[in-house]
């Protein structure tokens, strides 16, 4: 079964009581140019968490290239008037550690924080971008 339809499935309240799966689920859906994608999280807007309206809020900004915050009537507006949602649309990438370095880590020879790179998912394509 694809990763698509299974993480659809985890947004709904209904289907999934966890707060956390909820977040995640919306995010990893950023990865996912399809339309019944765009509708799911335009859905979960609607949900009392806002750290899964504000998730799915994001991935619809990396799908579409569009900035309407979570106001789900505006996304729907602007979705049942786009002939190609995805236009303006920009690439996933995994979110990354990052933080800048403490005042001891200037020393030589002390390891840096470690950071991580940003990158494509493992599998996708970088025509996808």
């Amino acid at each position: 079964m694809p990763a698509g339809p299974a993480l659809i499935e985890r947004l709904s309240v209904e289907k999934e009581a966890e707060v956390r799966v909820r977040y995640e689920a919306a995010r990893a859906l950023g990865q996912y140019r399809e339309r019944r994608v765009v509708e799911a999280l335009i859905a979960s807007l609607a949900d009392d968490e806002f750290v899964v309206s504000d998730a799915s809020a994001w991935s619809l900004r990396i799908l579409t290239g569009q900035d309407l915050s979570s106001d789900s009537r505006a996304w729907l507006a602007w979705y049942k008037g786009a002939k190609d949602p995805f236009e303006a649309g920009s690439g996933y990438t995994y979110p990354v550690f990052q933080r800048g370095r403490y005042v001891w880590e200037y020393i030589p020879f002390v390891p840096q924080p470690p950071n991580e790179a940003a990158g494509l998912p493992a599998g996708m394509s970088p025509s996808v971008q």
